[in-house]
Order: structure tokens, then C-alpha cells, then sequence
């Protein structure tokens, strides 16, 4: 009985969490951003073998953030998510039609129509970054109507941006009807 109790009560304590899947192509800043917004500082990293999980608290609601390696098959990780941040490097024009295939093929998912999306246009610190409006069009997130999304500029250098984007994923999170108790 006492550990019914006991069980029963860390319950009424325990914050609610949603899980995010952070993808993105290789060498666009997922694990730099992640490491900006957990840490608070630059990472000048390599490219991620594996999962990087991270936990980032807003208020009383958690987001634990996947930042899944190039090398691994996203599909191991879709069940249970809420939350989909995709990552472009914004300075890199010759892949943009790739990130977009990719991010195409995530929406695509059966078990990721209910996310809500978070695309980060990465690098925007550096002169030649694509901006916001240029990198939405040629994603084409216009086209998405059926879920919320939000695209943000930010930096993994300087922090810019990161902080707000995750804001606003976890009060959009946390402002559906099936949030986790």
C-alpha cells in the first residue's frame, strides 16, 4: 500500500512531457542547436553517430528532444511524438531541394500527422544565409494546413533564436487536447 501511495503522489509532481524528433540533413546544426539550448554555449561537433537525447524544461511542461543521427533510420522513433523540429542550413543552396524531399517525406508519415512542425533555418548569423521567407517558399510550407508550424532563423553559434522556436513548440504542445498527463 505504500508504494501505491508513494507512486500515486510523485505522479501529482511529475512534469508533463512530450517527445520531439529533431532531423534534419547532415551537417545543418541539430545536435549544435540542442547543445546551445540545453548548455547555453556553442559546440563546434562532429556528425552524430547514434541518438543524443536531451531534456529542455519550460515552466512545468519537459520536452525531450531526439536528435537522431544521419546514419540512423528515422522511423525507430516516430512512435509518440509530438513535436517534429526539422533543421536546414541556410547556407547551403545546393542541398535545399534535398532538406525539402526530406522534410516532404517526414510530413508524409502516418504516425507524424499530428505534430505539430518547428523548422529552423539554421546559420542565419553567417552573411549569406538564405532568409526566412526565401527558405518557406522554396520548402513549401505554405502547403502545409493541416497542423501548426512555425519556421524560425536561428544560429547554433551565437543562440539566436533556438530559445524561442522550442517556446513556442512546447506552448503549442502543450495547447492540445491529448497532452500527456
Amino acid at each position: 500500500m505504500f508504494s501505491s501511495i508513494s507512486y500515486s503522489i510523485g505522479s501529482w509532481f511529475r512534469k508533463p512531457r512530450a517527445k520531439i524528433l529533431m532531423c534534419g540533413l547532415d551537417a545543418s546544426g541539430k545536435t549544435s542547436i540542442i547543445y546551445n539550448l540545453v548548455h547555453g554555449k556553442m559546440l563546434i561537433s562532429s556528425i552524430t553517430i547514434g541518438v543524443n537525447v536531451d531534456s529542455v524544461s519550460f515552466g512545468n511542461f519537459t520536452l525531450d528532444i531526439w536528435d537522431i543521427g544521419k546514419s540512423q533510420i528515422y522511423q525507430h522513433y516516430y512512435e509518440s511524438t509530438r513535436g517534429l523540429v526539422f533543421v536546414v542550413d541556410s547556407v547551403d543552396p545546393d542541398r535545399f531541394n534535398e532538406a525539402k524531399e526530406s522534410l516532404k517525406e517526414l510530413l508524409q508519415v502516418s504516425q507524424l500527422q499530428n505534430t505539430i512542425i518547428l523548422v529552423l533555418a539554421n546559420k542565419q548569423d553567417l552573411a549569406n544565409a538564405a532568409n526566412i521567407d526565401e527558405l518557406s517558399k522554396i520548402l513549401g510550407l505554405s502547403s502545409i494546413n493541416e497542423r501548426k508550424w512555425l519556421i524560425k532563423g536561428t544560429s547554433a553559434n551565437t543562440g539566436e533564436g533556438i530559445l524561442g522556436g522550442f517556446e513556442w513548440l512546447s506552448q503549442q504542445i502543450q495547447k492540445e487536447p491529448d497532452n500527456p498527463e
